[in-house]
């Protein structure tokens, strides 16, 4: 029972708290409290009008909540250090210009490496980051957290489970059903791992206290159709999703950008164009054009490319050059800001192909696969990195050859090797 007789309710951490008849809150001079945004008692001023603790009057935010407002007007974070404006014309922490490792890192002193949890490790990106982690500047700022635990992102226990082993100070949000047909074949399935699977890790980060900083991979699958005019495709083009994978992709967006605004999470979205090398499925279109090719010089498969559209261009980057502009986010990216990936050059897949094919000195005829071409397929893409290169520094790769030559010969010692 309370001092004067009231029972108290139990608070959510277990202790015993004062209770009013009604059972709605109240702060300490006997004022009701509003509700916030997280379902916490938030005091309020007998006008409605809310205030921050040393009595001076809050600002109202784009989302309508109350933000503690210098004298002077100008916004500061946690530690007291200016905040400053992003191009969305928020107000962002501003990150030590003398510390871009550690800056922003609850708790970690300079030099010291950052706890980073990778979601998807499995995956594609995720093996292709492992492969070039030993002595790369990767494992030199980060010590890459693996707490051995199972990860379904559709089951919210297994996502907080990881993150509490984890304790990380920076995430790389990489899990996904990123597979298009796939979407169409099961589209709830796709929303529940990417977007639904995102609201679990934004609320588990959350309950967790994480203070670093989240790099959410969407794509730029979600800009859909584009006119010849249009290219190439810049980041403040509204997003057109036409197949589930970048529905739910454009979804799981602005989930991010929303617990930004609202909750104050330092997120940056990254905006991959396609991106390929090692290791990749062969469902994938240049690496399916690389075993093939790969059977046909074994003698495996008779001199015959089984294809979809070769008329359609992409914008292709290495899938290390990609890593190379995540880890370029992860330092100078703008909080709350969206950042295309991509080269800046538009290939189409046949001259892709004769290139391949020139590489690996072989000489096949080609033939369409109905079953092989996209509903709703976007002819021409072709993408602007400008914002990432301004911002970070990143610079494109000169040329994909390399990477061709690499996934040749890696199919090759593949499929020799299982033959």
């Amino acid at each position: 029972m309370s001092a004067p007789g009231r029972p108290k309710r139990e608070s959510s951490l277990g202790e015993a708290v004062a209770q009013r008849p009604e059972g709605r809150p109240f702060d300490a001079p006997g004022r009701p409290k509003r509700e916030s945004s997280l379902g916490e008692g938030v005091a309020q001023r007998p006008e409605g009008r809310p205030f921050d603790a040393p009595g001076r009057p809050k600002r109202e935010s784009s989302l309508g909540e109350g933000v503690a407002q210098r004298p002077e007007g100008r916004a500061f974070d946690a530690s007291g250090r200016p905040k400053r404006e992003s191009s969305l014309g928020e107000a962002v922490a501003q990150r030590p210009e003398d510390d871009p490792v550690n800056s922003g890192v609850v708790g970690r002193a300079a030099g010291e490496r950052r706890r980073l949890l990778v979601t998807g490790a499995s995956g594609f990106v995720g093996q292709a980051l492992r492969r070039r982690w030993p002595g790369s500047p990767w494992e030199r700022d980060y010590e890459w957290v693996e707490p051995g635990l199972p990860l379904d992102l559709r089951v919210p226990e297994q996502v907080d489970s990881l993150v509490a082993a984890a304790r990380p100070d920076a995430v790389l949000h990489l899990a996904a059903q990123s597979f298009v047909p796939a979407s169409f074949a099961d589209p709830a399935g796709t929303l529940a791992v990417n977007l639904n699977g995102t609201l679990h890790l934004l609320q588990a980060l959350a309950r967790h206290r994480f203070a670093g900083r989240l790099l959410y991979v969407s794509s730029a699958d979600i800009y859909g159709a584009a006119g010849a005019d249009e290219l190439p495709l810049a980041e403040a083009r509204a997003p057109a999703p036409r197949n589930p994978y970048a529905v739910s992709k454009a979804a799981a967006e602005m989930l991010c950008r929303q617990w930004h605004f609202s909750e104050g999470l330092d997120v940056v979205v990254a905006r991959p164009f396609n991106h390929v090398g090692v290791g990749q499925a062969p469902r994938f279109v240049l690496s399916g054009f690389a075993r093939q090719i790969a059977r046909i010089r074994l003698g495996l498969e008779p001199p015959r490319l089984i294809t979809g559209s070769l008329d359609v261009s992409r914008d292709f980057s290495s899938v290390d050059s990609v890593l190379e502009a995540y880890a370029a986010l992860f330092h100078k990216g703008v909080p709350g800001q969206t950042y295309n990936v991509c080269s800046g050059r538009e290939q189409y897949l046949g001259d892709l192909l004769g290139r391949m094919l020139e590489l690996a000195q072989v000489e096949a005829a080609q033939t369409l696969d109905p079953a092989l071409v996209r509903p709703s397929e976007q002819r021409r893409v072709c993408g602007d990195a400008s914002r990432l290169r301004q911002d970070t520094g990143w610079q494109p790769e000169p040329s994909l050859d390399p990477t061709i030559q690499a996934m040749l010969d890696w199919w090759y010692n593949t499929e020799r090797s299982s033959s």
